[in-house]
């Protein structure tokens, strides 16, 4: 019975952490679409990805943040993607 209870708790923490790995990717992809889109500036993509609380300034090439009191951020458009990486550790 140990045995079986071992074997399922390690069956549940592998696909916990398949899941964990999977959405990591997928929040990583996307901040690699997102970089892309603001140097191509790819307005609609940003648009579709923006929460409602930001907007795309056309003109200026920026995001406005709403929530910020209009705090507005200018797109990043020569990002060093060498400097980008990610510490994956596994926690036994």
């Amino acid at each position: 019975m140990q045995e079986e209870h071992q074997r399922l708790q390690d069956s549940l923490n592998e696909v916990e952490l398949e899941e964990s790995r999977s959405a990591f990717s997928e929040i990583f992809n996307l901040a690699l679409r997102i970089l892309n889109a603001m140097a191509e500036n790819d307005y609609d993509f940003l648009e579709e990805h923006s929460s409602e609380t930001v907007t795309i300034d056309r003109e200026n090439n920026s995001f406005i943040f709403k929530d910020l009191d209009g705090f507005e951020q200018a797109f990043v458009t020569h990002a060093q993607l060498t400097n980008l990486y990610y510490p994956f550790f596994e926690l036994n």
